[in-house]
């Protein structure tokens, strides 16, 4: 079959060829704009391996100057990924089981190994056109086999590159001169690896290059292989099993920009149109997602905006808002989710951090990253710390970490009696005033995370009433007095104005019962008034105490 058949993406007719330039179409070619199709995948975490295969001098897999081939190739695959060029990958996605991945803008290089030529100087390029020659398939197969790059990476695009005295049955340098270079996948044991091969085009150089007479690096080959390199990598990740992404007419999307370079600017007599890793390249454009343009860089994209999210606490929250697609990072006030998954342009799933500090939330995508959510993200309270003593109707303030949002504080002591708090915006503290008929105890904050709890803290005593509220002057007499109140546990000390030798028993944290004598040496109608201490403090009673 024709390699560059492009009517669909079985058999023979897949994968698409890089054409040879001669054979080469117009901006915009194929039909329509690059579109999804259900269900295909993409590389959704791409890693670049290179086979040098050939007679290659020197050591290929070392080089990074400009004074080789191997040298311009490799520097180029190992700085591709982080380019304005590679990010209009990023565009590119799939939709599986309603979970929606996005192409990221890295494409690390991961191995790189040298084959002398273990399959031999003539290979097939991609069917058994000559009975015993072995495909470019096999010098994938051989390296895995030998573990040249550990186990078979699912997520690679193993690049088979080889030099110009290989013949190649389909490339520029064979007698079917059909293609520059093609991607395409096989098994390895139960691993769909994905490869790609391109070619030294060696005296054939006119067929692949978009410049002969000169070149940015200095070598038309190299450069030349470059630029199909390129326009391989990104269709490899983009549609690696030929059931994603493509037009009505079969074209993937570097296809569809195939020796159309855009922009040019000079370099000494020779051209170029972007820089990648400060070096000068000349590459083809590739096309963004549903579009039917040629770009050099990805296209603009708008700012994300978060319209909600829910739960406001939890191990997995949806935000809700527009502009979504793409994003890579949603921070919870300044710390950074996980498993951030795109389930759509308006939705977005992401993991909280483990720990962090309730506040607001943002995301990012290549379009910026949007203003603060408008509702806090709450992560559990930390210990609080109350003070050791307080008083009925005082203010006390409790510190600690995440009490954004606390609603309640819960004194526990006899029973439980709620108060509502004032936080402070840092979450680090909050005031209270301690309610009417609270007494010593615990005391626990409640915010929308969960509930943390102070050690104990003990609240003044009270006096309500006594009773009897009078007495006689008599020796011989001996007065109990029943005193009702709050918070008597503990009490160290009851005293009655005047009177000495005052005894009292704690009968429960509301009572006590005082004795004492009135003898004839104290003044006649005297008011006095009781006094309770308690490790708290101290409380005189309002009433006093007759003596007649």
């Amino acid at each position: 079959g024709n390699p560059f058949s492009q009517g669909s993406h079985h058999g023979v007719e897949f994968p698409t060829r890089e054409r040879f330039a001669g054979a080469a179409g117009t901006v915009g070619a194929g039909s329509g704009n690059i579109l999804y199709h259900a269900n295909g995948t993409i590389i959704a975490n791409p890693k670049i391996y290179v086979i040098w295969y050939g007679s290659w001098a020197g050591t290929p897999c070392t080089e990074t100057s400009t004074a080789s081939t191997p040298g311009i190739i490799n520097y180029f695959l190992q700085n591709v990924g982080g380019s304005a060029w590679n990010a209009i990958n990023t565009t590119y996605y799939q939709t599986i089981n309603g979970v929606v991945t996005y192409v990221p803008p890295t494409a690390p290089w991961s191995g790189c190994f040298v084959d002398p030529g273990s399959q031999g100087f003539t290979l097939d390029g991609y069917s058994t056109i000559t009975p015993g020659l072995k495909l470019i398939d096999n010098v994938v197969s051989n390296a895995l086999a030998l573990n040249a790059f550990g186990p078979a990476d699912p997520n690679g695009v193993y690049f088979v590159l080889t030099s110009a005295n290989v013949v190649v049955n389909g490339f520029v340098n064979s007698s079917l001169k059909s293609y520059c270079g093609y991607h395409d996948s096989l098994v390895s044991g139960t691993t769909t690896v994905k490869f790609s091969f391109v070619g030294d085009p060696g005296t054939n150089i006119a067929s692949c290059a978009g410049q002969t007479a000169a070149s940015p690096n200095g070598n038309v080959n190299a450069d030349a292989m470059t630029s199909v390199i390129a326009h391989e990598l990104v269709e490899a990740v983009s549609d690696p099993l030929g059931n994603s992404w493509f037009d009505a007419a079969g074209y993937e999307n570097a296809d569809k920009c195939a020796w159309t370079f855009g922009t040019t600017t000079s370099v000494g007599s020779a051209k170029q149109n972007t820089t990648v890793g400060g070096r000068p390249y000349l590459i083809q454009q590739n096309v963004a997602a549903n579009t039917n343009t040629c770009l050099m860089t990805a296209p603009a994209a708008a700012a994300p905006k978060i319209s909600s999210f829910s739960p406001t606490f939890g191990p997995s929250i949806t935000i809700t808002g527009t502009n979504l697609l793409r994003a890579t990072s949603v921070s919870f006030n300044g710390t950074a989710g996980t498993n951030v998954t795109v389930v759509s342009a308006t939705s977005v799933t992401v993991t909280p951090p483990a720990s962090g500090t309730s506040g607001k939330i943002t995301i990012t995508t290549p379009g910026g990253t949007s203003a603060a959510s408008s509702a806090n993200y709450y992560f559990p309270a930390g210990p609080i710390t109350a003070p050791a003593t307080a008083v009925v109707g005082s203010t006390i303030t409790i510190t600690g970490t995440n009490l954004l949002g606390a609603t309640a504080v819960n004194f526990i002591g006899t029973t439980t009696i709620t108060a509502t708090p004032t936080v402070a915006t840092s979450g680090l503290s909050l005031t209270v005033k301690v309610p009417t008929g609270a007494t010593s105890g615990s005391i626990t904050v409640k915010t929308p995370a969960g509930v943390s709890t102070a050690s104990p803290v003990l609240i003044a005593p009270t006096i309500a009433s006594f009773t009897p509220t009078n007495g006689t002057r008599n020796a011989a007499t001996l007065y109990k007095v029943t005193i009702t109140g709050t918070n008597f546990a503990g009490a160290t000390s009851v005293t009655l104005t005047g009177v000495s030798g005052v005894a009292y028993t704690v009968v429960s944290p509301t009572s006590i019962t005082a004795t004492f004598l009135l003898p004839t040496t104290l003044a006649t109608s005297t008011t006095a008034k009781f006094t309770v201490v308690t490790p708290a403090g101290s409380v005189t009673s309002t009433g006093s105490f007759t003596i007649k």
